[in-house]
């Protein structure tokens, strides 16, 4: 990580900003901050027999994650933060790093290098469905309730709205624009997927890894009379060597607020052209909608999601999932959110048995310290 930070700083300092010795000489030196957040609860959920993914009863849930922020500002009104999110260690946390990045704003916009998210979903997210008004992750703590069956394939649209297309926060380059008469885009580039922080990936014939990683998002922020809207649009792109093809994803959301409620709606649709049965095809699309109403310090949510993909491209049929989450969070006090969550998940693979369906209902009940 401090080879990949220093070198990401001679090209930028060299090739973007142009800047002086003396300039850097005269900079202050970067602040830290350090940040966080810690949550733990319990479920309570009724969700069948299937085999090894019943997980019904009370369980104890836990998530905690350790943010270190660096900003400062050189001689020349160019303002640099860094960041490096750390997982708070819990036993089933398969990455230790989640998102590390160095970037560079001023009137230009913003240039972040490293580990994050793309253009697309920077621009796109905050708009869509359930992301722009759960008061609770549907998408990630459903599964917390209802996992998904063994031989149902869920990724891509089959899991959310907001678009990866294979990309786990690898490093990338991104460019966010200024705003602009309440536009604003981004484009972003990957060269190798599946890579770790300072490794560059040697790409064969038959290799799965996706190359040629291409993001762009727009969005347009403004009021109509009292009401704010929100619109984005999406358009993800790469390249597997081993398929000799192209994999494309495009994602949209609308988000209205007016007053203490908000509604919201996301899309995303993905052309996948693999065909081998040994590997799942993400071609698919998925849709959510959601309505949040705030009170006070008191927050209230419904929202759904619904996603279908190819699967096994030698299956007739699509994996197709649909979600429901009810919840509220209460901010107790500063720092401190109660989270509540009322959910329902039909899982209806393309095949028959246990081992493709899978439906329950349960609730969830969490405290989240944040720092």
């Amino acid at each position: 990580m401090k080879k990949q930070l220093l070198s990401m700083t001679a090209i930028v300092a060299v090739g973007l900003i142009g800047a002086s010795g003396s300039a850097f000489a005269k900079a202050k030196a970067p602040k830290l901050t350090v940040g966080g957040y810690t949550t733990a609860g319990w479920t309570y959920a009724d969700n069948g027999d299937n085999g090894d993914k019943n997980t019904g009863g009370l369980n104890n849930i836990w998530d905690s994650e350790v943010y270190f922020k660096i900003s400062g500002k050189m001689d020349n009104g160019v303002k640099i933060s860094a960041q490096m999110d750390m997982e708070g260690g819990a036993a089933n946390e398969t990455d230790n790093i989640d998102d590390a990045w160095l970037k560079f704003s001023g009137g230009f916009g913003e240039l972040i290098l490293g580990m994050g998210d793309s253009a697309s979903m920077k621009i796109v997210t905050g708009n869509q469905g359930d992301w722009a008004t759960g008061v609770y992750s549907m998408a990630f703590e459903r599964a917390n309730i209802v996992p998904a069956p063994t031989d149902f394939s869920g990724a891509g649209p089959g899991f959310a709205v907001r678009a990866t297309l294979g990309d786990t926060d690898d490093p990338k380059t991104v460019y966010i624009s200024p705003k602009m008469g309440g536009f604003q885009f981004g484009v972003s580039f990957m060269k190798d997927g599946g890579k770790g922080a300072n490794d560059i990936v040697a790409q064969t014939s038959s290799s799965t890894n996706a190359e040629d990683h291409w993001t762009a998002g727009i969005k347009y922020d403004g009021k109509m009379g009292k009401a704010k809207i929100g619109v984005s649009a999406g358009y993800l792109v790469n390249t597997i060597p081993s398929l000799g093809d192209e994999k494309s994803a495009v994602v949209a959301g609308l988000a209205v607020e007016n007053g203490p409620w908000k509604v919201g709606f996301g899309m995303h649709s993905q052309d996948d052209p693999s065909t081998a049965a040994s590997s799942a095809s993400t071609d698919g699309q998925s849709w959510s909608a959601g309505v949040k109403y705030t009170s006070g310090a008191h927050k209230y949510s419904l929202t759904t999601f619904h996603g279908k993909i190819a699967g096994d491209p030698s299956v007739a049929g699509d994996d197709e999932s649909t979600s429901w989450m009810l919840a509220h969070n209460y901010a107790v006090s500063a720092g401190v959110t109660w989270m509540n969550a009322l959910v329902h998940s039909d899982y209806d693979g393309e095949g028959t048995g246990a081992t493709q369906d899978h439906k329950g209902m349960g609730v969830t009940s969490s405290v989240k310290f944040s720092f």
